[in-house]
């Protein structure tokens, strides 16, 4: 553990001491993106909707990490990156560009999840904080592999089937689907109404899987016990 500290606070990714709430905004932002995303369709209203509530989502994720100057400007980079390039839908359609947009978001909340991941395992007490950034990093690896998955669909199609059919020309909400399929691969729940056809998507599919478990093993077993040891105290 002294090394993990020792690597910490000298990583690109450190957030030094977090304030109270930090975590908290972009926990109810996820939160809400994972039960309310799936309502909005991508014509007319719902789609400046979407993006509004995808813009919440990023001012909330960079708030969390704006401790850390060099890590924060990276990932404003990102953002303005991928918010710019994603709203060329508006005019015209171009895989390239949704690619360009996909992969920028995807950096953006690997960069965040990274520095809450290692913000939650140097902290020795279990606090509203630790609790609420293992939350979201959970979240997180959801919305993670949802981008991990729009990406392989876009570079492949056909990579994943919905009742049987190509999702991309099924679905009027494509984002949304690749949401609900990640948390139902990350908690194991697993449907089978959308199923990956392609060797990559199900290779991420499965490691997905285990990545969720192990977390719930491993991560939230040690706060427990952390919360036990400082409960005895």
């Amino acid at each position: 553990m002294k090394k993990l500290e020792t690597y910490v606070k000298g990583s690109f990714f450190t957030l030094g001491t977090v304030g109270p709430g930090r975590f908290f905004y972009l926990l109810i932002s996820l939160m809400l993106l994972v039960f309310i995303y799936p309502f909005l369709r991508k014509s007319g209203t719902g789609l400046q909707i979407m993006d509004l509530f995808f813009l919440i989502i990023l001012l909330a994720a960079l708030y969390a990490i704006s401790h850390n100057r060099k890590l924060f400007t990276v990932c404003l980079v990102c953002a303005i990156a991928g918010f710019a390039v994603n709203s060329h839908r508006y005019f015209i359609e171009s895989s390239l560009l949704h690619l360009i947009a996909i992969c920028s978001y995807g950096l953006f909340f690997i960069l965040v999840a990274v520095a809450i991941l290692l913000y939650v395992l140097k902290d020795d007490k279990v606090t509203t904080n630790t609790i609420n950034g293992a939350l979201c990093f959970y979240l997180l690896l959801g919305i993670i592999w949802a981008f991990l998955f729009a990406a392989i669909e876009t570079l492949h199609a056909e990579s994943f089937l919905i009742f049987g059919q190509d999702i991309a020309a099924q679905s009027d909400n494509l984002f949304a689907d690749f949401i609900y399929y990640s948390f139902a691969t990350l908690t194991t729940l697993g449907y089978g109404d959308i199923a990956p056809l392609s060797h990559p998507s199900r290779a991420l599919s499965t490691l997905e899987a285990v990545t969720g478990q192990m977390y719930l093993a491993v991560l939230i077993a040690r706060l427990v016990g952390l919360h036990i040891v400082h409960s005895k105290k």
